[in-house]
């Protein structure tokens, strides 16, 4: 139970947040806080009790090894009252995928987290449908298959039973040594029955390094083979950027995956943004390098168009793609930290075109930044803006101090940042909001996370999710929108 200081706490918090959003051009719906807990998982939405209003789904937690009775929350869009939980044995921190398994016609959720969890979820009531098992502890793509389960994908079906399977990763010891690298094992790429979570295919990494990044998919025309977009590396050793096709996968052989990029010292860990920014028809890779680079691939001739270093910085955002010019290629914007984890001393906001590789605007707000941003036309102008967070606190230190949490807006047209939410005692790590119409009535609606805790980096206090409505219908729909973790269809894709 919150002590009574820290229940007086989030009632301030409530109110100053009420105070400081009447002004800015949205209106607070709901606000809902869980005491004790946290997340770094981002909310998705959809309608779980057909009263036409999307709810959205969370991954959560207590602090890292701790049982939590709502490790997984979904919230009532309409008034953010808990329509159920399920407990978990530790975090879970990936985002939800929304599934059909069952008969009815609500979707479930399947969901994953430290220390091997993967659920798959009623989504009318909750009620776990299965859960993934450790099969063996051994030295094989299956024995390494024991340690964090990230956002997975979903594929066509491959055993023909009606039902999508789940392209998954797993990997990232939390006991590896990170400088001698002492065990840590091979991450794995694999294929989960989506009907009862077994295991279809697998295969470890090709380096036999470790994962951290959810994978991607693009379809090149063909519904049939899909090409896998995956990565291997961590915070402290080199990896690299591949690409493999299913129906490789499905053999349990990923070992001609195609090398797109090799890296030293930092790996690839953050989801690549797939688009066509070469204009010749097919989808090209946009991808943030962990060590403080954005790099764009052409897949038509597998080669490097651009890359974007910022140097003495560290990425764990993807790229967020959005229009900014007149020349019809996306452009994109990725929030760099400054420093080595945990010791950041800054942030740099960066837009780049996506036809060049320029650096367009070069920002330097607040320290430490992790959560992959939004883009939407706000203001109905024709172009994108970009809604951002940031976590501001003495930078000489990390979360030591009274960390102050705000949303931002940049409009690179009219060369303006405004607030959304101006600051209050709060933060947000790696948690991406979530831009939609929740109700249909033509006001698109934010949903964002924020901790309570604002004053270390890494324990849980609580947790509290709110339901923005932008007062009016300025948010166009002509220009494309990334509206939530991983985009509009949670797949990478643009």
């Amino acid at each position: 139970m919150m002590n009574r200081s820290l229940r007086f706490f989030s009632f301030i918090m409530f109110l100053s947040f009420l105070f400081s959003c009447k002004d800015n051009n949205v209106n607070l719906i709901w606000h809902r806080t869980f005491e004790g807990l946290g997340s770094s998982s981002s909310p998705l939405c959809v309608d779980l009790n057909l009263d036409g209003i999307s709810d959205c789904v969370i991954g959560a937690g207590l602090n890292e090894f701790d049982h939590s009775d709502s490790s997984v929350i979904a919230i009532d869009g309409k008034n953010g009252k808990v329509l159920w939980a399920v407990p978990g044995k530790d975090q879970m921190v990936g985002s939800p995928v929304f599934i059909k398994i069952n008969d009815d016609d609500i979707p479930d959720i399947v969901i994953g987290g430290r220390g091997a969890q993967l659920y798959a979820i009623n989504g009318y009531n909750g009620q776990t449908l299965w859960k993934y098992e450790i099969k063996e502890n051994d030295f094989t793509p299956i024995g390494y298959m024991r340690f964090n389960f990230y956002t997975p994908q979903l594929i066509p079906d491959q055993n023909f039973d009606n039902i999508q399977e789940l392209l998954v990763t797993n990997g990232g010891n939390f006991a590896a040594d990170p400088v001698s690298g002492d065990d840590r094992y091979p991450g794995v790429l694999a294929v989960l029955d989506g009907s009862n979570g077994e295991i279809l295919a697998a295969a470890a990494m090709p380096d036999n390094a470790e994962t951290y990044m959810s994978p991607v998919i693009i379809n090149d025309g063909d519904p049939n083979e899909i090409s896998i977009i995956y990565g291997s590396g961590g915070e402290t050793f080199g990896g690299h950027l591949y690409e493999v096709k299913l129906s490789d996968l499905m053999k349990n052989d990923i070992s001609g995956s195609r090398v797109l990029l090799s890296k030293l010292h930092h790996g690839f860990i953050a989801p690549p943004t797939l688009t066509d920014i070469s204009s010749d028809g097919i989808v090209d890779i946009i991808v943030n390098w962990h060590g403080g680079e954005m790099i764009a691939i052409d897949r038509s001739k597998y080669k490097t168009l651009w890359t974007v270093s910022v140097p003495e910085t560290e990425v764990y955002a993807s790229p967020t793609p959005g229009k900014v010019n007149d020349d019809n290629v996306p452009d994109f914007f990725s929030q760099f930290s400054l420093g080595k984890w945990p010791n950041y001393t800054g942030a740099y906001q960066i837009t780049v075109d996506g036809k060049t590789g320029e650096q367009l605007r070069k920002d330097s707000l607040g320290c430490g930044s992790f959560s992959t941003a939004l883009s939407a036309d706000t203001n109905n102008d024709g172009y994108s803006e970009f809604i951002y967070t940031i976590n501001d606190y003495d930078c000489d230190n990390i979360y030591l101090g009274n960390t102050e949490f705000s949303l931002k807006q940049l409009d690179y047209v009219n060369n303006e940042i405004k607030d959304i939410i101006p600051p209050i005692f709060a933060k947000n790590i790696f948690t991406t909001p979530m831009l939609g119409d929740m109700d249909n009535n033509g006001k698109k609606d934010l949903v964002v996370g924020l901790q309570s805790n604002y004053n270390d980096e890494l324990s849980y206090y609580g947790i509290h999710y709110y339901r923005l409505e932008f007062s009016s219908k300025s948010i166009s729909d002509k220009v494309k929108k990334w509206n939530q973790y991983l985009g509009p269809d949670s797949n990478g894709n643009y």
